[in-house]
């Protein structure tokens, strides 16, 4: 745990950010070896049936991740002020509400799956496949609820070592598991052993090693937790409490909102993408997978942002939240840099990690191409992002978002795409043109000082 509201902000930014920034790459990696292990061990049809499929889950559990949002800045500001009754009503309610809510989500997901992949034009030959791979990813949600849930909490009093460590054992987790549950077969390099245990899963078996990953992660989270200090502070009271109930779904849902705008506008452009075809759409697979990297060390950022705010909001310490965000813009748009110079220098290089498939390869590369440059928008974007949610303003943040993706980015996008020959590589640039829009957008809305006229959350 780590208290922001003293000390050097510059290395309270550095030491905090990093193991999240360490999470969130692992998290990509986590994302990259199932599709490493589709792409190579089935093909590219499995490649873009999970690619169709993650927009639509991301879409469903676009409410939870508001939740989440909600309870990093009510743990945060609670922390910050050493208000421990409040922070044992967050606790206690945020993880009741999340749980309920996860496990709903999951039910209707999977009753409307088939429909949502209809809605957004996947293409046939690989419908069958991307539902499979969506029912068994819902199936497990509540797994994947819980762990974001610990990881969120811990974020907001300062703590980014746990989620790292747990992290890093479900990608061992996943690294083993997927290849036996894909192919059915143990297989031991080295040994020459390679043993049928059970017929092929597929898709199915890549979803179902994220889930039991999450599982276990689950338990590992439980048993950190319940040895920290501070919680035996702040106890769990499985009683509901309208009034935090009420507070919690205050800041939860324009977040959430947020969200589904932001799932939305994903599942607008993977249609876009399926308009052109399997290898279109698997190439737009391999490039947003390989995007989270990028994107969640840049988030990681946003979130560091977002905590330390929080707590010198709670402590009123405004004079620290300007010095937060000026180091946070230099870090987010250096390492948008360095992304994007990567991506164009080696982009057949990361497409071949997936697939061998030349006319894949090459859409791959035209992406980067396009958008890659993006990355640095996108993390000054999430700086001033990361200073308004720690605000508690979210209702300004899903001001601002909406005005982007819904009014420039996606209008922009489906315009080169459909009405200019440049057809996917006017999708591609459409996304770069979104960001910096975007960018210019959140900057206006911080210099209003708007945000900083936020009511009170605190109080009782």
């Amino acid at each position: 745990m780590r208290d922001f509201t003293k000390g050097s902000i510059l290395k309270h930014l550095v030491l905090f950010s990093l193991p999240l920034m360490g999470t969130g790459m692992l998290q990509a990696v986590f994302g990259l070896i199932d599709a490493m292990w589709v792409g190579q061990l089935i093909g590219k049809d499995a490649l873009a049936a999970v690619s169709a499929a993650m927009p639509a889950i991301f879409f469903l559990v676009a409410l939870l991740m508001g939740l989440g949002m909600a309870t990093t800045i009510l743990v945060g500001q609670s922390y910050g002020s050493k208000n421990y009754e409040f922070l044992s009503k967050v606790l206690s309610n945020s993880f009741m509400l999340s749980f309920a809510l996860a496990a709903v989500i999951a039910v209707f997901g999977i009753a409307l799956s088939a429909k949502i992949l209809e809605i957004t034009n996947t293409p046939l030959s690989i419908r069958p496949m991307s539902q499979s791979f969506m029912t068994v990813i819902l199936g497990g949600l509540v797994f994947s609820l819980i762990t974001n849930w610990f990881s969120g909490v811990l974020n907001g009093v300062g703590d980014s070592k746990t989620p790292f460590r747990i992290m890093c054992l479900n990608i061992v987790l996943n690294i083993i598991l997927a290849p036996v549950l894909i192919t059915g077969k143990l297989y031991i390099p080295w040994t020459g052993i390679d043993i049928r245990l059970f017929n092929a899963l597929g898709v199915a078996g890549s979803a179902l090693s994220t889930v039991i990953a999450s599982a276990i992660g689950a338990i590992v989270y439980y048993f950190s937790f319940r040895h920290l200090h501070l919680f035996q502070k702040a106890k769990f009271h499985f009683k509901l409490d309208y009034g935090m109930i009420k507070k919690i779904f205050m800041l939860a849902w324009p977040a959430s909102v947020q969200m589904i705008i932001v799932s939305g506008s994903g599942l607008i452009i993977v249609a876009l993408a399926n308009n052109f075809g399997p290898d279109i759409t698997a190439a737009y697979g391999v490039a947003f997978r390989t995007d989270q990297f990028g994107a969640t060390a840049i988030f990681s950022i946003g979130i560091a942002l977002t905590s330390i705010v929080s707590q010198n909001i709670g402590a009123k310490q405004y004079d620290r939240v300007k010095e937060t965000l000026r180091y946070g813009l230099f870090f987010a748009a250096g390492l948008g840099l360095l992304y994007a110079a990567i991506v164009n220098i080696f982009p057949v290089q990361i497409a071949r990690m997936y697939t061998n498939d030349p006319v894949v390869i090459s859409a791959v590369t035209s992406y980067f191409r396009y958008s890659g440059i993006s990355f640095v928008g996108f993390g000054m974007m999430f700086c001033y992002l990361g200073v308004v949610r720690g605000a508690g303003d979210t209702l300004g943040a899903l001001a601002m978002v909406a005005l982007n993706l819904i009014l420039v980015r996606t209008p922009v996008c489906y315009a080169l795409a459909e009405w200019t020959p440049l057809k996917e590589n006017g999708l591609w640039l459409g996304l770069t043109v979104g960001t910096f829009a975007g960018t210019f957008l959140y900057y206006l809305y911080y210099k209003s000082g708007k945000w900083k006229n936020n009511k009170k959350i605190l109080e009782n």
